[in-house]
């Protein structure tokens, strides 16, 4: 009899434990909600090799008109390679090549094309950018991409729309 009691208790005690098991897993949610806050955990895979942009082309030089003091920036288009199970996307952009404190530094959810506001810096129209992807799926990021390096100019002479639509480009201003 005391045997019977002992397998009760323990089939008791096996199912509460599932049912808290279950309970855990179905609230435990492991997407990632915030990009700002996303942090990879350590896994088994090795992250892929990183995205590679398509757009901007390496050494593009967008023309905006010049507004005098007024001239503040463009909407430049960027675009890279989809990773596979990719996550979140981290792009930084700045006018130095060793992107100590970025001009522009941000974790994106989507894949892309993505179209950023870049102010216009007349002492510093060259502009360097990069980007990685992460995943929950991998150890860490991927490797930073290959460093783009793109301009933008003022266009004195007028023409800024026409030179950037010779050249394939679609600027936004600001």
């Amino acid at each position: 009899m005391n045997h019977n009691k002992n397998i009760k208790v323990y089939q008791t005690l096996t199912k509460f434990s599932l049912l808290v098991l279950t309970f855990f897993l179905l609230s435990f949610n492991l997407t990632c909600k915030d990009p700002e806050e996303f942090k990879p955990v350590d896994s088994l895979l090795p992250p892929p090799q990183p995205p590679e942009f398509s757009l901007p082309l390496a050494d593009t030089i967008f023309w905006i008109p010049d507004e005098g003091p007024d001239t503040i920036g463009a909407h430049v288009t960027f675009d890279w390679s989809v990773i596979e199970d990719a996550e979140i996307y981290e792009i930084n952009i700045d006018t130095n090549l060793s992107f100590d404190s970025p001009e522009f530094e941000r974790r994106l959810k989507t894949s892309s094309p993505t179209v950023i506001g870049i102010l216009y810096y007349h002492t510093k129209p060259t502009y360097f950018s990069r980007i990685r992807a992460g995943s929950n799926l991998w150890t860490w990021f991927t490797d930073w991409s290959e460093i783009k390096k793109f301009q933008i100019l003022r266009d004195t002479t007028g023409n800024s729309a026409s030179r950037n639509k010779e050249l394939g480009l679609n600027v936004g201003f600001k």
